[in-house]
């Protein structure tokens, strides 16, 4: 169940035995139906969460209406920074879009391996900055393309999406109701 999770810190820094044995025997697995939530709204997160299988969905709640931010999948690092660095409850809610695997890690037992591998400082610095690199790329899609072009690229890039996710949170990804998304749909297959 750690072998997915360490392929992909493979990507990022090199462990030694001792930091591997170190880093596993802080990994708690966690197995999550469809429709159950990984963390929500008014908790504090504590952990850093891997997801291992699955598809995950983060949300706010906003006067009522959910609005989806993101989609998380096989071997995706998610936390809520906010909350966990200010230890105030969290804004968003993420739920489980069918049965997932997570790997989590308690914040503290990672600070703790900060100070004794700091190989772990390392990999949580390019971690962190991969996160700041999406979200920035995720800002400057939302500001500069349509929901059409946001459309196609998922198509492109992410093909699973489409076929994974309700066509509604979809809609709610990119910012528009079904019934535009629905005429997105029918303009692209008329195209092809």
């Amino acid at each position: 169940m750690t072998a997915q999770i360490l392929d992909n810190i493979k990507q990022y820094v090199t462990l030694n035995a001792i930091e591997e044995k170190a880093f596993t025997g802080v990994l708690e697995v966690k197995l999550l139906k469809k429709n159950d939530f990984l963390l929500q709204e008014g908790k504090i997160c504590t952990k850093i969460y891997f997801i291992n299988k699955g598809c995950l969905r983060l949300f706010h709640v906003n006067n009522g209406n959910e609005n989806t931010l993101d989609f998380l999948f096989a071997d995706t690092w998610y936390t809520d920074f906010k909350s966990a660095l200010l230890t105030q409850p969290t804004d968003e809610n993420v739920q489980a879009l069918e049965k997932s695997e997570i790997v989590q890690l308690d914040i503290k037992a990672l600070e703790h391996l900060y100070l004794i591998h700091p190989v772990f400082e390392r990999m949580g610095r390019l971690l962190i900055q991969n996160a700041l690199i999406f979200l920035t790329n995720l800002n400057k899609e939302i500001m500069n393309e349509t929901p059409e072009e946001r459309y196609l690229k998922i198509l492109n890039q992410q093909p699973e999406m489409v076929q994974k996710i309700p066509q509604y949170y979809i809609a709610s990804f990119l910012g528009i109701k079904g019934e535009s998304l629905s005429r997105i749909k029918k303009r692209i297959s008329q195209k092809v």
